[in-house]
């Protein structure tokens, strides 16, 4: 690692090439979140870690990933923030498992009975995995992305990764940021708000629509807007204003959405319009129709449509 001077923090996926091992789903773990987060230590202290975490991996965002790796070479050292695991080198050897700090989902480290205290638990549930990874004797090289940073003040961490897990490590990425020669060598990519006001420093705003400008699936965005970023000006010059100049660069050039505004009208008037309608073309089919509805300014949802047609149809036989 002497050589890097860019760390690549990649959010783990679903999307995995071999089945979780036998007892690492988290949907078979049972007790409120500390009591699943202490299960889940123990089980992967037994678990036959046999896998590298970058062969483990699939799906667009690691492919980019990948690509972003080979293309900066040893300037470049690619990490996995996962949800099983905690912080991952590329090449640490992990068990196949499933968990996932997005929400709604079988293997959630948030579940629905969760509500209302889900940043708490990730947040939680991030310092479980990174207190197993400091007691832990063959995995204590890298406690968390902070411990790193510590021995790389000035190298840039660009983490790539949704709101969900950027908010179970916002306490570990404030403290990263502390310990940089130069805070604004941290760069968090995301959508929407951030989740930390602690981290607004960082935090670079990626509109949807520039998925447009650079291409592929909307999950594998932030991970193409960061090798735009690294690959296009280097990464020794990368910091949080060129990451957002890039950012701006991008969405200019994507011509913004028409918004449609349509108005709405009320059952009765619908209906009215459908009876005209078919008095006109009696053979009309209902997306025909809902589409000259629409095109003529006024709003309605497709199930309504049709259920109103199918009543206008029937008091017209």
């Amino acid at each position: 690692m002497s050589a890097a001077n860019v760390h690549a923090l990649v959010a783990c996926t679903s999307r995995k090439r071999y089945r979780p091992a036998p007892g690492l789903r988290l949907r078979d773990l049972d007790g409120q979140a500390a009591q699943r987060a202490a299960e889940w230590t123990n089980r992967l202290e037994s678990a036959e870690c046999a896998v590298a975490a970058l062969d483990l991996y699939t799906g667009n965002s690691w492919y980019v990933a990948r690509d972003l790796r080979s293309t900066l070479g040893d300037d470049c050292v690619l990490w996995a923030v996962s949800a099983g695991f905690g912080l991952l080198g590329s090449d640490d050897d992990i068990a196949p498992y499933g968990a996932t700090l997005t929400g709604g989902h079988a293997d959630s480290v948030v579940r629905r009975a969760d509500s209302g205290q889900a940043s708490r638990i990730a947040r939680a549930w991030w310092r479980a995995l990174c207190d197993w990874r400091e007691l832990s004797s063959e995995r204590n090289s890298h406690r968390d992305v902070a411990s790193v940073a510590a021995k790389r003040s000035d190298d840039l961490f660009v983490v790539c990764a949704g709101r969900s897990y950027v908010d179970a490590m916002a306490d570990d990425l404030v403290l990263t940021a502390s310990r940089l020669a130069e805070p604004e060598r941290l760069i968090i990519f995301g959508s929407g708000e951030c989740p930390d006001d602690r981290l607004q420093r960082s935090w670079v705003r990626v509109p949807a629509r520039v998925r447009l400008a650079v291409g592929g699936a909307l999950n594998s965005l932030f991970v193409r807007v960061a090798r735009c970023t690294l690959v296009d000006d280097g990464p020794s010059h990368a910091d949080v204003p060129t990451a957002r100049a890039v950012v701006d660069r991008l969405a200019a050039s994507v011509e913004r959405p028409v918004e449609v505004r349509r108005d709405s009208a009320s059952d009765e008037q619908i209906a009215t319009w459908i009876t005209d309608e078919l008095h006109k073309e009696e053979e009309t089919s209902k997306s025909a129709a809902l589409r000259r509805f629409r095109d003529s300014g006024r709003a309605c949802e497709q199930n309504r449509f049709g259920r109103l047609f199918d009543e206008v149809q029937v008091s017209l036989r």
